[in-house]
């Protein structure tokens, strides 16, 4: 069974920490250890001061209304994960879940949501290394809505990277392929900042654009393929599903080409289409990633 450590407005003292609606870890290394769970109830914001070391290697649960804030250059380090829960039940605005820094923005209700943060690089073709921070974020995507996303990292999670080269990418798993979203890095505010319609599930920043594609790709509504190809793509849908419209943008995040969908079968014409990265998007919220030779 894995332990589990409470810790409340009236939570007694441990060494180095001190306690009220904040708690403070203001001197010193405290270490999570693996399998061990650190819940904050009763909305607690705990702080991180300068020079403190918080070594993670199990579970922080913040829940709903717990707050982690972490002091330039002493993030939480470690193996394990930070993980925060809400609902998001109306349109909002620059929405930090937990203090984890990711910060969102919709002008729609997303609803509820799950958010785990973990701080080792994820590989992309096996052997391109992220930066020391990424998110996994649960949610249902909002159709005609895209979800403005701020991911803020402390300069120490650079992994040897440029931080004017950023670029945030997502995947439905921890090891790609990834997925470029476009948007920009701000390396004087350590945050590099992208907009997509979902889904997002791994969010990370490689300091260059991934182009991994395979070779035909399918999700339980549609399969696209040959995805790497010098002429002809077919989509195919699956069981009930239609194709309604279909977007094709280029590895700058611009919109090339769109179109209105054709049933359950179709072909996209990439003849004339310039060589390189291209992302497919199907009825909004299904993507599929393109190499075009």
């Amino acid at each position: 069974m894995r332990p589990r450590v409470y810790c409340t407005v009236a939570c007694a003292a441990l060494t180095a920490l001190s306690f009220g609606q904040t708690m403070t870890l203001a001197s010193g290394t405290m270490t999570i250890a693996a399998g061990t769970t650190v819940e904050l109830i009763g909305g607690i914001d705990w702080q991180i001061a300068s020079g403190a070391t918080l070594v993670n290697d199990g579970l922080i649960e913040l829940g709903s209304t717990a707050s982690i804030a972490e002091s330039s250059g002493s993030p939480i380090t470690g193996a394990g994960t930070e993980h925060a829960a809400g609902d998001l039940s109306a349109p909002f605005s620059e929405v930090d879940p937990g203090g984890l820094g990711l910060v969102l923005t919709m002008p729609a209700a997303l609803g509820t949501f799950d958010l785990v943060r973990g701080h080792t690089p994820l590989l992309a073709n096996g052997s391109i290394e992220s930066i020391a921070r990424w998110y996994r974020l649960q949610a249902s995507p909002v159709p005609g809505n895209a979800l403005d996303m701020v991911l803020h990292y402390d300069p120490t999670e650079l992994n040897g990277g440029d931080p004017a080269d950023l670029v945030l990418h997502s995947s439905g798993t921890t090891s790609g392929p990834w997925l470029y979203i476009p948007g920009v890095s701000m390396p004087g505010q350590d945050l590099v900042a992208g907009s997509d319609a979902g889904p997002w599930e791994y969010l990370t920043a490689f300091t260059q654009i991934i182009t991994d594609v395979p070779s035909a790709g399918t999700d339980a509504s549609f399969a696209v393929g040959p995805t790497v190809t010098s002429d002809i793509v077919r989509i195919l849908a699956k069981g009930n599903d239609r194709i309604a419209t279909w977007q094709l943008h280029d590895a700058t995040g611009r919109c090339i080409s769109m179109g209105v969908g054709t049933g359950n079968d179709m072909t996209l014409d990439l003849t004339n289409t310039r060589a390189g990265a291209l992302v497919l998007r199907i009825n909004e919220r299904h993507v599929f990633r393109l190499l075009k030779l």
